[in-house]
């Protein structure tokens, strides 16, 4: 088990009080919460909790360890939400292929918008008044209007 596992075991340990209720919300067995603090002592030098039958109570030095623990799963979580905001953002070039009568009245005018949603993305705007093979050209979109034939 991974230590950052072991620092949120401790924290749901601490916030509800004993080893099964951590266990009922973390969705794993007491002996895995057990496992999991005990493992984390050893590997710190620490007493993170005081244990009796009745009783759970964070030590001095589990204090201390519980609030670095804190720090760290905020901050791993900042981290992931500027990851995960990174890969869901688009970015890169679209290459776009229009009759030149349409891109002027009907492209041009949507592109402050565009551009304002997604400043990541450069449009690469080809007037285009044949009917060219999309692939040779290049394009990712093309724009026709009329038939066109297969």
């Amino acid at each position: 088990m991974d230590r950052l596992r072991k620092l949120e075991i401790l924290t749901r340990v601490a916030d509800a009080g004993s080893f099964a209720r951590a266990a009922r919300l973390l969705l794993i067995t007491p002996s895995a919460v057990s496992h999991a603090i005990t493992t984390l002592e050893r590997e710190l030098g620490v007493v993170l909790f005081y244990r009796t039958t009745r009783q759970l109570q964070v030590s001095t030095e589990g204090a201390e360890v519980l609030r670095h623990a804190r720090e760290a799963l905020v901050t791993l979580s900042r981290i992931e939400s500027v990851s995960t905001s990174q890969r869901d953002r688009a970015a890169g070039t679209l290459k776009l292929g229009a009759p030149p009568g349409f891109a002027r009245h009907v492209l041009m005018p949507m592109l402050p918008e565009f551009n304002r949603r997604h400043p990541d993305i450069r449009i690469e705007m080809r007037n285009s008044g044949s009917v060219v093979d999309m692939h040779l050209s290049g394009a990712d979109l093309h724009f026709r209007i009329g038939p066109v034939a297969d």
